[in-house]
């Protein structure tokens, strides 16, 4: 096994490794490690309509993790506020249960596809 980025800290001595945007993480397998390996808890998705009513109960910010669809409706805009052009791409967010408006801004709009499913984590609810 060859350890890259392994450094020693100068206030404790200890070794640390650090992680960088270089640095690639696996999921291990339970046979190739020689210590009690417990795989990480996987979160527990909501479904849309569950974030709906959170949003509608005014409840404060909330981090929920869902599998959804995105459907673009419409073409890219681009609207002027505050003195700047941005783009702007109206989409809903779908799964079996219901549907939720959302809007993408700027480079946000490259980042999904239409028509495409996604696996979202640590998704911010709030109004």
């Amino acid at each position: 096994m060859v350890v890259k980025g392994l450094k020693r800290n100068a206030r404790t001595n200890d070794f640390e490794i650090h992680i960088n945007k270089r640095t690639k993480l696996d999921e291990p397998t339970a046979s190739k490690v020689n210590f009690d390996f417990k795989p990480a808890p996987q979160p527990q998705l909501t479904p849309v309509k569950e974030i709906i009513d959170i949003l509608q109960s005014n409840q404060a910010q909330c981090q929920v993790s869902v599998v959804e669809k995105i459907k673009f409706n419409g073409p890219i805009e681009t609207i002027m506020t505050k003195g700047k052009y941005l783009k702007k791409q109206e989409a809903s967010v779908t799964d079996n249960s219901q549907s939720i408006r959302l809007v993408l801004w700027e480079d946000d709009i490259s980042k999904v596809h239409d028509d495409f499913s996604y696996k979202s984590q640590k998704v911010m609810v709030s109004l």
